[in-house]
C-alpha cells in the first residue's frame, strides 16, 4: 500500500486535492487487483482497527 500511495503522490504532482485523491483511489484499486499482492485484506483490517482504536 505504501508503494501505491507513493505512486499516487508522484503521478498527481502539485495538483489540487481532488486530483490527488483520484490518483490515490486509482492506485489503491490497481494495488488491490495486483497478482503480486497476497494479503490486501489483512492490510485493510489492520488500518480499520487502528483508525477506530485511536479515535
Amino acid at each position: 500500500m505504501s508503494i501505491a500511495l507513493a505512486e499516487a503522490l508522484t503521478s498527481a504532482g502539485k495538483k489540487d486535492l481532488d486530483t490527488l485523491m483520484e490518483a490515490v483511489r486509482d492506485e489503491f484499486v490497481r494495488w488491490r487487483h495486483s497478482p503480486e499482492n497476497g494479503s490486501w485484506q489483512k492490510c485493510f483490517d489492520l488500518f480499520y482497527r487502528l483508525a477506530f482504536r485511536y479515535r
